[in-house]
C-alpha cells in the first residue's frame, strides 16, 4: 500500500477548542442534541423529493442497531462484515459499529441481490446472520464464532 502526499492539500486546519468533539461519535451526539432539523438527506430513483433522516434519529438508530449487534455477541474491537440492501440502513448499521468501537467491514451487494439465498452458515464456514431493520435485508458475519440467534 502507497502512503504518500495527499492528492489535495489545503491550508491547516485551525486547532480544535477545549468544547470541539474528537471524535466521530462526540461530533454525532453534539449535534443530535444541538439540531433536531438537520441531517441526511436520502435521494432515490423513484423519490425526488428525498428522506431527512436527523442526526437525532441517526443516533437513535444507531443506538438500536448497536443494541442488536451487542446481543448477537459482537463486542467492542471485533469485525463486523456488513452487506446491506438499502443506504439508510447502511448509515445506521455503520453508525451502530462506529458507537460501540465495532469494526465495520462493507461488502458490496452482488448485481442480483436475494436475501434468500444466504444460509445461516455462510460458504466461507463463518456463522451469518440475516437481520431486518425497517425491512431490509441485512447480512452480518462474525469471524469470531456463532453469533447468536438472529433478530
Amino acid at each position: 500500500m502507497f502512503w504518500g502526499d495527499a492528492y489535495a492539500k489545503g491550508p491547516p486546519l485551525p486547532p480544535l477548542g477545549e468544547t470541539e468533539p474528537r471524535t466521530l461519535v462526540a461530533a454525532l451526539r453534539r449535534t443530535a442534541t444541538a439540531s433536531l432539523v438537520r441531517g441526511i438527506t436520502f435521494i432515490s430513483a423513484d423519490d425526488s423529493r428525498g428522506q431527512l433522516l436527523s442526526y437525532a434519529e441517526l443516533l437513535e438508530g444507531a443506538a438500536l442497531h448497536l443494541g442488536a449487534f451487542q446481543a448477537m455477541g459482537i463486542r467492542q474491537g471485533e469485525p463486523l462484515l456488513m452487506q446491506v440492501a438499502e443506504l439508510h440502513d447502511h448509515i445506521l448499521a455503520l453508525w451502530g459499529c462506529l458507537l460501540g468501537g465495532i469494526a465495520p467491514v462493507n461488502i458490496a451487494l452482488p448485481p442480483k441481490y436475494d436475501a434468500t439465498q444466504h444460509s445461516q452458515i455462510a460458504p466461507s464456514g463463518q456463522y451469518s446472520c440475516e437481520a431486518s431493520f425497517e425491512g431490509s435485508g441485512l447480512l452480518f458475519i462474525a469471524g469470531r464464532r456463532p453469533i447468536g440467534a438472529c433478530l
